[in-house]
């Protein structure tokens, strides 16, 4: 959503020039491309990252009748590694993927990890999705490259160090391969 007192004022993936350039909706144009009819929904689950250790799972209810295909769980830059000797980060996020399969055990699963190189947190669930037989893509290194970020667009860093357009692209790039390969 917009944040006007950080100079956001976008209602899509944050640091893209368009709503068309990010990510999700590079992926979204790609999957109706090649499905047509396919009914895609997505959901910010930021509240998670930020309480991952109390999360309510009921908030996903509404998914129980969705039935999807496919789930990309694509999280983490939000969530706080300095509170992982407080609060397992690696056990909520095997419940949370344990979740999505008691609400559809017959969904396939990717996991992405962070933009940024966030260590930490990105070994942690990959080793859950290992551990769960899900694919785990790998995007810390987008970061390594000026490029990826929309460095010089934006006057506050915060914005300016998220994907560029060429990072979303890169992001989805590495998505639409996992794809491909189920």
């Amino acid at each position: 959503a917009p944040a006007r007192e950080i100079g956001w004022h976008g209602n899509w993936g944050m640091a893209a020039s368009k709503k068309e350039n990010d990510f999700y909706s590079i992926l979204s144009q790609r999957l109706s491309n090649k499905y047509p009819g396919i009914q895609i929904k997505s959901k910010n689950i930021a509240d998670f990252e930020a309480e991952y250790w109390m999360y309510d799972f009921a908030k996903f209810d509404e998914y129980a009748t969705y039935n999807a295909d496919l789930l990309i769980l694509r999280i983490g830059e939000n969530v706080n590694s300095a509170r992982f000797s407080e609060h397992d980060f690696k056990l909520a996020y095997g419940k949370l993927i344990e979740h999505f399969r008691s609400i559809n055990p017959t969904v396939k699963i990717i996991a992405a990890g962070t933009f940024w190189n966030q260590g930490d947190k990105d070994l942690l669930m990959k080793s859950v999705a290992s551990d769960k037989g899900i694919p785990f893509v790998n995007l810390f290194d987008l970061s390594n490259f000026s490029k990826n970020m929309a460095l010089g667009q934006f006057d506050n860093m915060g914005v300016a160090t998220h994907p560029s357009d060429e990072g979303m692209l890169q992001i989805a790039d590495r998505l639409w391969s996992a794809i491909l390969s189920l």
